[in-house]
């Protein structure tokens, strides 16, 4: 049967007699002169979860609309959260029990959108991405990196491009390391390029797809913390919707040219 725990019996180390509420032996071992003794029935009952959700609060009390919000918690429970207002990016620290006052991370007067936000929770690396209209026909993309004990270390146009940018994407690794990946135009195709930050050092972009029949539509991407990259696109392959990868590798000698990812893949 069973029951809820009403007392145990033991007489030794580890000879114990379990019983239940409906009178049923749980489990038992040999006992020699046992020693009863009663639990207090009200004591025992089973906890329950104590986390509750604390109510919606104002985070943002600007008189203009504010939108692509991102947030991200660390390992040791600190929180930073990025979003657009009036095309100015802003940033707010939690720690402590407590959030820090809105902070502008960015430097243009020129409206930034397509804001997107990644954060290594291990180390609390992190950077916000976004692209800005830097002049008549020049795409600037933009960078903002956070570094813990240093905070924002200045936003950076890090590209630029005389086409439209769209689908931006970024990682980060617990080195600071980055992988920034989006959609350009070239003539009348969207293609995917990447930018890589390497010690300290942004690297030269590159074009990592060139179909020359259809357009990107979907980005995922991934890092593993040892300098290897995976993206994941959707494109078609002339006969339906496919996806494709390409993985960046550190060693050079393990690359592999990107693959079409199969309906049976596992």
């Amino acid at each position: 049967g069973a029951g809820r725990l009403t007392r145990f019996t033991y007489a030794g180390l580890d000879t114990i007699v379990l019983h239940a509420d409906a009178g049923a032996l749980i489990a038992s071992d040999t006992v020699i002169t046992p020693v009863d003794h009663p639990l207090d029935p009200g004591t025992l009952i089973t906890p329950t979860p104590s986390g509750a959700w604390s109510g919606a609060t104002l985070f943002e009390a600007g008189t203009t609309p504010a939108g692509n919000p991102a947030i991200r918690f660390d390992a040791s429970g600190n929180a930073l959260a990025v979003y657009l207002q009036s095309g100015t990016v802003y940033a707010r620290r939690y720690e402590a029990g407590a959030w820090s006052a809105p902070q502008s991370i960015k430097s243009s007067v020129v409206a930034a959108a397509e804001l997107q936000f990644t954060l290594d929770a291990a180390s609390g690396q992190a950077l916000a991405l976004w692209r800005q209209l830097d002049g008549v026909g020049v795409v600037g993309l933009w960078v903002n990196r956070y570094v813990p004990g240093q905070g924002w270390t200045g936003a950076t146009r890090v590209e630029t491009s005389p086409t439209l940018i769209a689908g931006l994407q970024a990682t980060v690794d617990a080195n600071g390391n980055a992988l920034l990946v989006w959609h350009q135009l070239d003539g009348t195709l969207y293609n995917l390029h990447a930018k890589r930050y390497l010690n300290g050092v942004w690297q030269t972009a590159e074009l990592i797809e060139n179909s020359s029949t259809s357009s990107i539509t979907q980005t995922s991407l991934t890092s593993d913390g040892q300098g290897n990259h995976q993206v994941l696109w959707r494109q078609s392959d002339g006969v339906g919707q496919s996806l494709y990868l390409n993985p960046y590798r550190a060693n050079p000698a393990t690359a592999i040219p990107y693959y079409t990812v199969q309906s049976g893949d596992t």
